[in-house]
């Protein structure tokens, strides 16, 4: 950490008296970040499988370490992810922006709308509010209102949400340094694959078998451990492009204290 001190500034940037300015310099590597997040990833997941375990012995107690739990730990975790996740692509945005560089410029402010979605639907669920309104009622007209493998109705919404995603966000993703693209489609992988992948074969189990046993707990584990994962090596990859490609080494927290002199 270098902190350093720019004292006196002129007086009429204040208007009366002086300012004096500590400009705060934080080293942060990206690898080490990645590191502790998915670490912290892995530790909720454990936590939350033993509670499991433990429920009949702590009760409701173990919803606030559930990972299913919209308003548990893991989901405050999640939320806080995918926010600061929203945060580093706006960086990127202002950075391009800054340097008259406007290629993508509104790919990447959407893309960080996008990921303020998600990080709002974490603590809100409003993928399954939507489908309660949206869904639901155009299912129960339908010879799917019984299917096992719509047992989350709110996947039929944003299956193809995300491949109009997919394809509008194809040569934008092609246009990135080639270690970036890996590091975007894996993220992307992980993500999707837990959140609609794994999530269908969980609500084709749990129309047949149950919530409640080993197996479909594992895969409730095995789905938001994915998400978080993906969630991790995304923020890695937008951490390392900014580094990196963009050049930004720095990114500087400007604290004044304001005095006047009598």
């Amino acid at each position: 950490m270098d902190i350093s001190n720019h004292k006196n500034l002129p007086s009429e940037r204040l208007g009366v008296g002086r300012r004096s300015t500590f400009t705060l310099s934080i080293d942060v590597s990206s690898k080490k970040v990645a590191w502790a997040l998915a670490l912290v990833a892995l530790c909720l997941t454990a936590v939350s499988m033993a509670g499991h375990f433990l429920r009949p012995v702590l009760g409701e107690v173990v919803r606030l370490f559930g990972v299913g739990s919209d308003t548990g730990i893991p989901a405050w975790y999640s939320s806080l992810a995918l926010f600061f996740a929203s945060v580093l692509v706006m960086t990127i945005a202002a950075a391009r922006k800054a340097r008259g560089d406007r290629r993508y410029l509104y790919r990447w402010t959407f893309l960080s709308v996008i990921f303020l979605y998600l990080s709002a639907d974490e603590m809100l669920a409003l993928h399954e509010k939507a489908s309660s309104t949206l869904v639901q009622p155009i299912l129960k007209a339908t010879p799917y209102s019984s299917s096992a493998l719509l047992n989350y109705p709110w996947i039929v919404l944003y299956g193809p949400l995300v491949l109009i995603f997919a394809l509008a966000y194809l040569r934008f993703w092609l246009d990135l340094p080639t270690r970036i693209q890996l590091l975007f489609f894996v993220a992307g992988g992980l993500f999707v694959g837990g959140g609609i992948v794994v999530e269908v074969f969980n609500g084709w189990y749990a129309a047949l078998y149950g919530t409640g046993d080993l197996v479909a707990a594992t895969m409730t584990h095995f789905e938001e451990l994915c998400e978080m994962l993906g969630v991790t090596v995304f923020i890695y990859a937008l951490m390392s492009h900014i580094g990196s490609h963009l050049r930004v080494s720095e990114i500087q927290i400007r604290l004044y204290d304001d005095r006047h002199l009598e």
